[in-house]
């Protein structure tokens, strides 16, 4: 049972990871928010009110929505929202965020009585209220035609410098050319038929691959398991219960403080070098605590509960530096463009499945296996993904959704970011007469919220 109230959410979230993007393609990004916020706040207050663990894994299963938000609409909302240079920032906040609510509901659990926890959810409950007062994205927005509203929001989210222009007139742009196909060429293709010619495409499978190979390198390092089972594991190699209880909360601050240098590292270096050096420290790191625990399980070293906690707390910390803040940005930053919602829904099934089966199981191999096989078996595991992530991972750093996408439907390899080689006009008045000019390189007026689009001198 222990095992299912952790897991139970993950494989809660499911369906909605399949409902929340699709509702994403229809209503916009605030419709799936609101129906968040509603559920997140039904389920808390049942588990508040719970007096049988069976009530408390129907709260569960009511708040997993959650998990299934942040891997879809949260991500969609955190990239199309932000501007390519802040974008990675925010996207690493968000996760640290979430590890201070684990390290939070760890201090008032060990501490005082579990219920207050509850309490906590209901004030970030009132606090996210303020999700009612956000506007619709931009991204949206054009891809229904809603041009001057896209326009509006895009400048009151990012500014009217230069960069941001021209983000949002290729923005445009690509809107008006994927709406002006959609009229030429209106298929009768069943939906089934058009779902599988979507996902052979690799503008989205390929992204799904690079996504799914970070997903696993986080898996398959341990953290995530090592976090759920924090207690059992400090208790079955400290033979502690106090040192398993301060060893959880030690574990719990150091990567919450290792996210936040992730998320300092990730606004000045590279994404993929910050991932293959802290996933390669974090797998030396489970080498050396797989072989002190190996020398004590023979008897040819004492146990040091202090050096044990020392190291799993190394390996926790490397770990939340790299993979845990910035698999999710990657996640986000490889969504195709044209093909969000199917990509979010995709993926996050692939994830929920894979975070739930990995905590359902993990107790067993922790109670089963010795813990130095265990953590040599994640070490290696690790070094393998490594290797692929080194080998076929695009970078994304400061490259907006567009280019990205060029990227991955180019080639996987690295290549010089570049605009985009259009003539991108405005219509402006000067001295009371209407001209046009080239804005490429300029900042943009732009009259009557109207962005005209000329590419080899025609109208799109």
């Amino acid at each position: 049972m222990e095992s299912w109230l952790t897991s139970a959410t993950a494989y809660a979230s499911i369906p909605w990871t399949i409902i929340l993007p699709i509702m994403a393609y229809y209503f916009g990004r605030r419709a799936p928010a609101f129906l968040l916020w509603t559920l997140v706040l039904i389920g808390t207050v049942i588990i508040f009110y719970s007096t049988t663990i069976i009530e408390i894994l129907c709260g569960q299963i009511i708040v997993g929505i959650l998990p299934g938000a942040i891997s879809t609409i949260s991500v969609m909302i955190f990239t199309e929202y932000t501007s390519p240079k802040y974008r990675g920032v925010f996207l690493t906040l968000k996760v640290a965020t979430y590890f201070w609510g684990i390290l939070v509901a760890n201090a008032i659990g060990t501490f005082y009585y579990w219920k207050n926890i509850l309490i906590l959810m209901l004030v970030c409950c009132a606090m996210s209220s303020t999700i009612f007062f956000c506007p619709e994205s931009p991204l949206w927005l054009a891809s229904k035609g809603r041009f001057d509203e896209c326009i509006k929001v895009h400048r009151w989210l990012n500014g009217q410098d230069a960069v941001s222009e021209n983000e949002l007139l290729c923005l445009i742009k690509l809107h008006k050319i994927k709406l002006s196909n959609i009229n030429r060429n209106e298929s009768k293709t069943n939906f089934f038929m058009k779902f599988i010619q979507i996902i052979k495409r690799k503008t989205i499978y390929k992204p799904i691959l690079f996504t799914s190979l970070t997903s696993l390198l986080l898996i398959c390092s341990g953290k995530l398991a090592c976090s759920a089972y924090a207690i059992p594991i400090f208790k079955k190699i400290t033979t502690s219960e106090k040192a398993a209880y301060n060893g959880m909360l030690i574990l719990d601050v150091f990567a919450v403080l290792g996210m936040y240098v992730g998320c300092a590292l990730s606004k000045y270096f590279k994404r993929k070098a910050v991932l293959i050096c802290t996933s390669l420290i974090g797998a030396m790191s489970l080498f050396i605590l797989s072989c002190y625990l190996y020398l004590v399980k023979y008897s040819t070293i004492t146990l040091n509960q202090y050096l044990t906690i020392t190291l799993l707390t190394i390996f926790s910390t490397v770990i939340s530096i790299g993979p845990i803040v910035l698999v999710p940005c990657i996640y986000g930053e490889l969504a195709p463009i044209k093909y969000r919602s199917i990509y979010f829904t995709l993926n996050s099934i692939i994830l929920s499945i894979l975070i739930g089966s990995t905590i359902k199981i993990a107790p067993f191999l922790f109670r089963y296996a010795q813990m130095y096989i265990v953590f040599l078996v994640f070490g290696f595991a690790t070094c393998i993904l490594v290797l692929l992530v080194y080998k076929y991972l695009p970078e994304t750093k400061d490259r907006s959704l567009s280019e990205i996408q060029q990227l991955i439907e180019g080639s996987v390899t690295e290549i010089q970011k570049e605009k985009a080689d259009v003539d991108l006009h405005t219509t402006y008045v000067c001295n009371g007469t209407p001209c046009e000019g080239d804005c490429r390189d300029e900042n943009f007026a732009i009259q009557g919220r109207h962005i005209d689009l000329l590419i080899n001198n025609r109208n799109i």
